[in-house]
C-alpha cells in the first residue's frame, strides 16, 4: 500500500561513504587492469607491493560498510532475493577456508569478492532515483572497460592492431554494458535514449575490437532478450531472427563462424581454444573433492593439468571450488533471479528489460570467463553493478515508469543513522 511506502530520507551528495566506496572499489579495478601481477604461477600467493595495494582496499571496503548504518538497511531489502542467495553462496565459499590447501588465501579471495559486491549496492543505494542509479552504473562500467583496453594495449606493448586488443576481459563488461542500453532504448525518453545510444555505441565497440567469441556470442544472447522485451511482438521476431540465423548456417556457415569466432582456426573453434582440454582435465579432479569443492579460487591455480587463475567456466569455478554445497547455492541464486528479471519484465517496470539482457550476457560470458561465482575480477564491477539497480532499483519499485523514479524503498536506520530517519510515502 502506498501509505506504508517506506522510502530513505534523501541524502547529501556530500555524503562520504559512497565516495569511499566507489573510489576503494575503482582502485581495485585500476590494480587488476592497470597493474596486473606478472610473476611466476608457483608465485601467485607472494604479497608483493600490487597484492598489499588491493589487501588494504579490501579492507577498507570491508571496514566502511562494518560501520555504517546503510548496509544494515541495504541488507533488510536484498536477504531475501537473489541478492540475499549470492551473499550465502559467498559465506560458504570463505567457509571452504577450513579445507582449503591455501585457506588464507581461499579466506580472502571470498570475503573480498563478497566485500565488493556488497559495496557496489550499497553505494548505489544512495542515488535519488532510477536514472541517478543508471547513468552510475553505466559511468563506471565505460570507465572499467577502459582501462581495461588500456591494460590490453599495455600488455601488447601498445601495438594498435586487433590481435594487440583481442581478450575476453574488457569485452566481458561491454556486453553486458551494451545489452543493458540496447534493452531499454526503445522505452526511453529523448535525453535517457541519447545516453543509452552513445553508452552502448561505445560498448559494443569494445566488444568488436576485442574480437572475443565469448563475448560475441553474450552480446547476441542479451540482444535477442533485450530485442524480445523492447520490441511489440518481440518473440515472434526473436525467433524468426534465430531461424535465419540457423537457416544462413546451413547454407552458408563459414560466414557464421567468422562472424562469432573472429581469426579462429577449425581446432581452435572446435577446443573453443583449449577450453574443452582444461574442462575435461577439472571434470576429473572435480571427482576428488565432489561435496565441499577443494577451496575457493585454488582449485584452477593448484590444478595438476595446468595452472590458471580461473576455470575459464562458471559451473567448473563452482565445483572446483565449493563442489556440489556451492552449486546448490549458486544454482539457486540463479533460479532465483530469473524469476525475478521473468516478474519485473512482465510488469514492465523501468530498467527491467535492461536488467534481463545484461544478466543474460553476463551469465553466458561466464561459461568463457567466469564473472560470476568466482573470484573479483574487473567485469565483475559491471556485474554487480547491474544487479544493484535490478536489486534496490527495479524489484523493490511499484510497477511503472513514474514509480521507478522515486528513491530505493529500504527500511530505514536509527534516528541519528548515516541516511536518516524513516518517512512514509503516498
Amino acid at each position: 500500500m502506498a501509505d506504508k511506502a517506506r522510502t530513505f530520507v534523501h541524502q547529501s551528495k556530500h555524503n562520504a561513504v559512497p565516495i569511499l566506496l566507489w573510489l576503494f572499489a575503482m582502485g581495485i579495478v585500476v590494480r587488476l587492469t592497470l597493474f596486473v601481477r606478472q610473476r611466476a604461477s608457483t608465485e601467485f600467493t607472494q604479497v608483493d607491493t600490487n597484492a598489499a595495494v588491493e589487501i588494504v582496499l579490501a579492507v577498507l571496503t570491508a571496514a566502511v560498510l562494518v560501520f555504517s548504518p546503510r548496509s544494515k538497511s541495504v541488507w533488510k531489502v536484498v536477504w531475501r532475493t537473489s541478492g540475499g542467495l549470492l551473499a550465502a553462496y559467498y559465506v560458504l565459499c570463505a567457509a571452504t577456508a577450513l579445507w582449503s590447501p591455501l585457506p588464507e588465501f581461499s579466506l580472502f579471495r571470498a570475503v573480498e569478492t563478497l566485500s565488493q559486491y556488497a559495496a557496489i549496492v550499497v553505494a548505489l543505494s544512495y542515488c535519488a532515483s532510477m536514472e541517478a542509479a543508471e547513468k552510475r552504473v553505466l559511468a563506471m562500467g565505460l570507465l572499467v572497460t577502459a582501462m581495461g583496453v588500456i591494460s590490453t594495449l599495455k600488455m601488447a606493448g601498445f601495438a594498435l592492431s586487433l590481435d594487440a586488443l583481442h581478450t575476453n576481459s574488457y569485452t566481458a563488461s561491454a556486453a553486458v554494458l551494451c545489452c543493458y542500453c540496447a534493452a531499454e532504448m526503445g522505452a526511453a525518453d529523448k535525453k535517457r535514449k541519447r545516453m543509452l545510444k552513445l553508452a552502448g555505441l561505445a560498448a559494443l565497440g569494445a566488444v568488436i575490437a576485442g574480437t572475443s567469441s565469448a563475448s560475441i556470442i553474450a552480446t547476441v544472447c542479451g540482444g535477442l532478450v533485450a530485442f524480445t522485451m523492447s520490441r511489440k511482438h518481440g518473440i515472434l521476431l526473436s525467433g524468426m531472427a534465430v531461424g535465419a540465423l540457423v537457416l544462413i548456417f546451413m547454407l552458408e556457415g563459414e560466414v557464421i563462424e567468422g562472424m562469432l569466432f573472429p581469426g579462429k582456426s577449425e581446432h581452435q573453434i572446435r577446443t573453443l581454444h583449449g577450453r574443452t582440454q582444461l574442462w575435461e582435465a577439472y571434470a576429473e579432479e572435480i571427482k576428488m573433492n565432489p561435496m565441499l569443492g577443494k577451496g575457493f579460487s585454488v582449485g584452477p591455480r593448484l590444478s595438476t593439468f595446468r595452472y590458471t587463475t580461473n576455470a575459464h567456466n562458471s559451473i567448473f569455478s563452482v565445483l572446483l571450488n565449493a563442489g556440489a554445497a556451492g552449486m546448490v547455492l549458486a544454482g539457486a541464486c540463479v533460479f532465483k533471479l530469473v524469476r525475478e528479471l521473468r516478474f519485473c519484465t512482465r510488469t514492465r517496470r523501468r530498467g527491467a528489460a535492461g536488467c534481463a539482457a545484461a544478466m543474460t550476457a553476463a551469465l553466458v560470458n561466464s561459461m568463457g570467463l567466469p564473472i560470476v561465482g568466482e573470484a573479483w575480477m574487473a567485469p565483475s564491477l559491471v556485474v554487480a553493478g547491474v544487479l544493484g539497480l535490478h536489486l534496490l532499483f527495479v524489484l523493490n519499485a511499484a510497477p511503472g515508469d513514474e514509480a521507478a523514479r522515486q528513491p530505493v524503498p529500504v527500511p530505514a536506520e536509527a534516528e541519528h543513522g548515516e541516511p536518516g530517519a524513516m518517512h512514509h510515502g503516498h
